[in-house]
């Protein structure tokens, strides 16, 4: 690599430099990566605007959060408890309500934060009896600390109605403690699976999580956290090996002390905003960020998203796209305003493998390249497909730069520029440029004219969505 990012390849990874504010060039390409990173994509337009701001400037507008303050909270209308026959209905509007919001929303990272923090905070609409609004407010939870203090969050957390019941707490009692939350709060949540703990500390724990409920009957529409201190184990309790009369809020603060939380949470953030196996002395810095910033990862995604290792060829497309991102990405690509019908959406991306607020466990997603196999791909190509083809999704001529030049070389880099922001091989953009110029046209016509412009634009997107570079992020 050249100095300008200050990078080595795997391996011989310099920590010193690696948290080092990046100073290379700042062009499409950097700017079209940050927000794919901090967001989910955007259209040309989108990143010139990046661009012009300076990587310093681009950063602290994704940072701030205010703009999106007057945003609607949940969905339109009425999303009550329903019988199952009417869940369908109500789930599109959830799934149409959150998509929205990613799509149109000033703040990307708030959005990218509250995904990030829905696979990894855990719930499942329905599952458990968990209601419709229950799920909007957790994801509003995240929403509101996205960039807050990750500690106050997990405080928060265990009295989300949504989590309670889904790892039921709200069911546990001195007589019968209940263990799913104790344990997934160390080993998914906040130290990991091993990170020195026992199963003496996960029933201690379990102990310390009882008495807490929720008021509000089976047609609620949503259930208010109370505690109720008979159903409260109040003995002395040894976690982690102190010992006391430790109730919930105690059992985090203690858990918040151990080594493995930073770099377990540092890791975590890592693999979804960076690169998906960062170096241990890496995690172990910016574990250090964290614990000096009071938890607070605002300080975390700041330090990330200046570094030099984030502008890094190590980091630049080493994520695939979950499929939320490479459905919202595309949409925002061809400068969609408003969401589609949500119902195709969600179908979509379920073939893709991820339904929002139905992970597949209590560990969420797997990501990664999980996310990618035949079946998935062909599903991604589908999509690709059909917001290319379908006139009803997209016009070319409000997204496409150049769409009048009559070379197909030239409108073929304008293509490639605008979909990959230039990351296509020579063979890829000869194949675009072939198929613009009629390569394959049976019919024996040549050149772009007016007649067959609009159609093979189309084609030539979804060529360049084809590539192996817009599955990553």
């Amino acid at each position: 690599m050249d100095g300008s990012t200050g990078f080595r390849p795997a391996g011989s990874l310099d920590i010193r430099t690696a948290l080092l504010p990046y100073r290379g060039p700042w062009t499409e390409r950097q700017a079209g990566h940050l927000l794919r990173r901090a967001g989910f994509g955007g259209s040309r337009d989108d990143v010139a605007r990046l661009v012009a701001m300076g990587m310093d400037h681009a950063v602290d507008r994704l940072l701030d959060l205010s703009p999106a303050a007057g945003l609607p909270q949940q969905p339109d209308g009425p999303l009550a408890w329903q019988q199952p026959m009417a869940r369908r209905a109500t789930y599109l509007a959830m799934a149409g309500w959150w998509l929205d919001r990613m799509l149109t929303s000033p703040c990307p990272l708030q959005e990218k934060m509250a995904l990030f923090y829905h696979g990894h905070f855990t719930s499942a609409v329905f599952q458990k009896g968990i209601r419709p609004l229950e799920m909007i407010d957790q994801i509003n939870l995240y929403r509101r600390m996205a960039l807050g203090n990750v500690k106050d969050l997990t405080h928060q957390v265990f009295r989300d109605p949504a989590m309670m019941r889904y790892l039921d707490t709200v069911s546990s009692s001195a007589q019968h403690p209940n263990e799913n939350f104790a344990r997934e709060l160390m080993e998914l949540f906040t130290m990991g699976h091993g990170n020195g703990y026992t199963e003496d500390d996960v029933r201690e724990s379990a102990r310390a999580f009882t008495g807490y409920t929720l008021q509000g009957g089976r047609f609620a529409d949503r259930g208010t956290f109370i505690v109720v201190p008979r159903r409260h184990d109040d003995g002395p309790k040894t976690f982690l090996g102190r010992t006391g009369r430790w109730n919930g809020d105690d059992i985090i603060d203690i858990i918040y002390e151990q080594a493995a939380t930073p770099r377990f949470l540092a890791s975590k953030l890592l693999q979804y905003f960076l690169y998906w196996d960062p170096e241990p002395e890496l995690v172990d810095a910016y574990a250090q960020v964290l614990k000096r910033n009071d938890w607070h990862v605002s300080a975390f995604m700041s330090t990330l998203l200046r570094s030099r290792l984030f502008y890094s060829d190590r980091a630049y497309r080493a994520l695939v796209k979950s499929p939320v991102e490479f459905v919202i990405g595309a949409l925002q690509m061809i400068k969609r305003t408003t969401l589609p019908e949500p119902a195709p959406l969600v179908a979509a991306m379920t073939r893709m493998g991820q339904t929002l607020f139905l992970p597949p466990n209590v560990a969420g997603w797997p990501g990664g390249a999980a996310w990618i196999n035949s079946a998935t791909m062909l599903a991604r190509q589908n999509f690709a497909d059909a917001v290319a083809m379908t006139p009803m999704i997209s016009d070319p001529t409000e997204y496409v730069p150049g769409i009048g030049d009559g070379d197909p070389h030239a409108l073929a880099g304008s293509i490639v520029d605008l979909v990959v922001q230039g990351d296509a091989s020579p063979d890829q953009r000869a194949r675009i440029a072939a198929y613009l110029a009629g390569a394959d046209d049976a019919a024996g016509r040549s050149g772009l004219n007016e007649e067959n412009r609009q159609q093979r634009v189309r084609g030539a997107v979804y060529l360049a969505m084809a590539t192996p570079a817009y599955q990553l992020a």
